[in-house]
């Protein structure tokens, strides 16, 4: 992954049913490695993805600092 601004990037968090959102976060990728900059494309590629299998949380760099996500498939 060739590296930008890191605040640009979308990041993924997964859902604990029990704590609501896990502490540690990344930066969503799609399968060649590219990092998402859209919050809307990031969650078609979850969707598309992911789906209902797996629950995750999706945040901009400024949300993803305090913990708080933007999005979430639950």
């Amino acid at each position: 992954m060739k590296m930008k601004n890191i605040e640009q990037f979308v990041f993924i968090t997964t859902i604990d049913i029990h704590k609501e959102f896990q502490e540690d976060w990344e930066i969503l990728t799609d399968f060649d490695g590219n990092p998402f900059t859209s919050i809307d494309e990031a969650k078609e590629f979850v969707r598309l993805t992911i789906g209902k299998f797996k629950k995750v949380g999706l945040a901009n760099f400024n949300q993803m600092k305090m913990s708080n996500a933007q999005w979430n498939n639950l």
